[in-house]
């Protein structure tokens, strides 16, 4: 049985329930047939029915009041709408004017859209290159279907500088904005280095200065602004103050209903994050897209989503470029499914992220953070279920797939779980979790030489060492190990062996040796390494380092760290030591 002390350094965070509901995905526009990809040619066409409407490349959507879904296609110079009676029709573009006051908006000719948003009485706004030699604009549509502009075409192209003043004013250059519009007509956009907002009367003013380029911008329901960029979704109550984060991975697209925000990851998958902060993995991204029976099939992947939208009743709208369709996922805003949801991957000890090399070394043991990983409560693998007395490759529903192979699976919970990377693995690896028959999304990683954690008391990857004094009593504050004595750490990350451990086998005697060579500093100080390989009695994975303490260390915590192939154990995520 493996030690229940070790799989209490690999535990932490808090559980949640499953409340699985099924949901269904049917294809809302496109061919349904999906024979050749792209559709019929020859409905390209406005006013076929939807399952025969060409839909090449969509990239932006969104809905209005009465359910109807707004799109455009690559190249971006149209945007098409649903109709009630199930077709498309045009709504800008497609015609040969200029785009600009007072012209129909399906009549003029435009160079280049890259986003749109809509009010509450059903305006429609977009940003666009506009057509013959006319600068970039941010317009808006009538109800009676005339353009006007709302920014852009004036003499001032320093954000920094500009003030406040009618965003007519603004000079967009050959950039054209981000954009998202509030159901009172509140319109912000992306220009330069600054997020900007038009008040009803028209004028312009700054309201945030992100750090970096955001990847979209939305508006919900109640006029809360998001923000999705690299570093995660953010919410902004007040658009002028501070934001809340319920996502903390990258956004490129998000959007919001019924108080549910749906979100586009990038670059794994689409997902939910409900008013309470569930989150739940819709769909994950890749290759393996199955259609049967006039609906996806839940166990597949989208090869290229491209944009998604809500409605007022919680419709989930999924567009894919690769498959040149748009999806519809009814009620999802309470719809459920248990499909694994990672949040992140990291050491196992230290809980540490390799973010620039983002890889793990073979034989790892790692801790999954997420959702839908495993029930309510806890559960613990064991040796000995593959009857080759190797460590289990299901734990509480959940199994983990490592370029196709089963991995072992040290223990399942609903938030967490931990793996170990297979011995085999070799230059990189595609990681893909599942649970009572749903996957995750596929997630690559890099194959290190090694990548050491070392386990602490408090399961944090800081402070206090898991470690033994050289009498075998446990080391701590009260307990101190002498100088000059040999201290005994455990550590995961230390790589291969030889000969090559067997995956998931628990370490025993004759032990193999570690390939990569093994550093310890003890307080700044190179100690001597009297032993360095697996740990007895662990599952391979688990490494022991025995450790002279110099005979200088003064007397209180001092700080340990291990080296091994030339990586070095990281600090935790709180940048706090490990000590002895």
């Amino acid at each position: 049985m493996f030690p229940r002390f070790v799989v209490g350094f690999l535990v932490a965070g808090a559980m949640f329930a499953a409340e699985p509901v099924p949901c269904s995905v049917q294809v809302f526009v496109g061919d349904t047939v999906f024979s050749g990809g792209g559709g019929n040619p020859a409905a390209y066409e406005p006013g076929q029915p939807l399952n025969q409407t060409r839909v090449q490349g969509p990239r932006r959507m969104l809905t209005d009041s009465q359910g109807r879904l707004y799109f455009f296609n690559e190249p971006a110079t149209a945007i098409y709408r649903t109709t009630p009676d199930s077709k498309t029709e045009v709504v800008v573009g497609r015609g040969i004017q200029a785009a600009q006051n007072g012209a129909m908006a399906n009549q003029v000719q435009l160079g280049l859209l890259l986003d749109m948003g809509i009010d509450a009485q059903d305006r429609l706004y977009f940003s666009s290159v506009a057509a013959f030699g006319l600068p970039t604009r941010i317009f808006r549509v009538e109800p009676s279907g005339q353009l006007t502009v709302v920014a852009g075409g004036g003499i001032y192209d320093d954000w920094q500088s500009f003030g406040e003043q009618p965003a007519t004013e603004i000079n967009f250059m050959a950039r054209t904005p981000l954009l998202a519009v509030t159901p009172t007509g509140l319109i912000y956009f992306y220009w330069g280095g600054g997020i900007f907002e038009i008040g009803l009367n028209g004028f312009a003013h700054i309201v945030q200065s992100p750090n970096g380029d955001p990847l979209s911008l939305a508006s919900d329901s109640v006029g809360r602004l998001m923000v999705g960029d690299f570093d995660g979704l953010f919410v902004y109550d007040d658009p002028a103050g501070q934001a809340s984060r319920p996502l903390t991975v990258a956004a490129s697209q998000a959007t919001a209903a019924n108080n549910a925000y749906f979100v586009l990851f990038s670059p794994n998958s689409i997902a939910r994050v409900s008013a309470g902060g569930r989150i739940t993995d819709f769909f994950p991204f890749g290759s393996a897209f199955a259609f049967e029976n006039g609906a996806v099939v839940f166990n597949a992947a989208l090869p290229a989503p491209s944009a998604i939208a809500t409605n007022a009743v919680g419709d989930l709208f999924i567009a894919d470029s690769a498959l040149d369709r748009i999806f519809v996922m009814r009620n999802a805003d309470s719809c459920l499914m248990e499909r694994p949801y990672i949040a992140d991957v990291l050491n196992g000890a230290s809980y540490a992220t390799n973010t620039g090399l983002k890889g793990f070394s073979p034989g790892e043991l790692v801790s999954v953070f997420g959702d839908f990983l495993g029930g309510e409560d806890l559960a613990y693998g064991a040796p000995g279920q593959s009857g080759q007395g190797t460590w289990q490759t299901e734990v509480g529903g959940l199994e983990v797939f490592v370029d196709d192979k089963p991995a072992p699976v040290i223990f399942s919970r609903a938030d967490q779980a931990a793996f170990v990377i297979p011995n085999e693995v070799e230059d990189n690896m595609h990681v893909r979790f599942r649970r009572n028959g749903l996957d995750s999304s596929t997630v690559s990683y890099s194959v290190l030489k090694a990548f050491p954690g070392l386990f602490t008391v408090n399961s944090s990857g800081g402070g206090q060492a898991a470690a033994l004094n050289q009498d075998s009593s446990i080391n701590s504050p009260s307990n101190p190990a002498a100088p000059g004595s040999v201290i005994v750490l455990y550590l995961t990350g230390a790589g291969l062996t030889n000969p090559p451990s067997v995956t998931g086998s628990l370490n025993d005697f004759p032990l193999p040796q570690l390939v990569e060579r093994v550093e310890v500093t003890i307080n700044g100080v190179p100690a001597i390494v009297e032993f360095a390989g697996p740990a007895p009695g662990l599952i391979s994975g688990v490494v022991q380092v025995n450790a002279r303490i110099p005979a200088d260390t003064p007397s209180g915590p001092v700080e340990v760290s291990v080296k091994i192939g030339g990586f070095l154990s990281l600090a935790s995520p709180s940048w706090q030591p490990v000590t002895i």
